[in-house]
């Protein structure tokens, strides 16, 4: 069937059926189903892109805790920490002793 103007235009498979009618009553390039079509995947993209201008991407996912470092300073404050901490379970380890004893304890 040779295209003519009253048919469809789809441009990547012939479509056999008329073209629908705009509201001024002159005719669009499509058929209602391709025109629906391509309005559905315009809406989609367009969606998608105020979401990336927006800043709503989902972001990156973050390498594992063990991949991250830190720098020396924060690790040697880090080790003074628990030795201190540990310094200070030795020093009053109380079995008979409560959590709520500790924690005064400790302030």
């Amino acid at each position: 069937m040779a295209p003519t103007t009253e048919t469809c235009k789809y441009t990547y498979k012939p479509c056999g059926h008329p073209r629908s009618t705009k509201r001024n009553g002159t005719l669009h390039l499509l058929c209602e189903f391709h025109r629906t079509k391509a309005n559905s995947i315009q809406r989609a993209y367009a969606a998608k892109k105020r979401q990336r201008q927006a800043g709503n991407e989902v972001p990156p996912p973050v390498a594992d805790a063990m991949e991250l470092s830190l720098p020396m300073p924060d690790m040697a404050f880090i080790d003074q920490l628990i030795s201190d901490v540990s310094d200070l379970s030795d020093t009053t380890s109380h079995s008979s002793w409560n959590d709520d004893e500790l924690v005064c304890e400790f302030l």
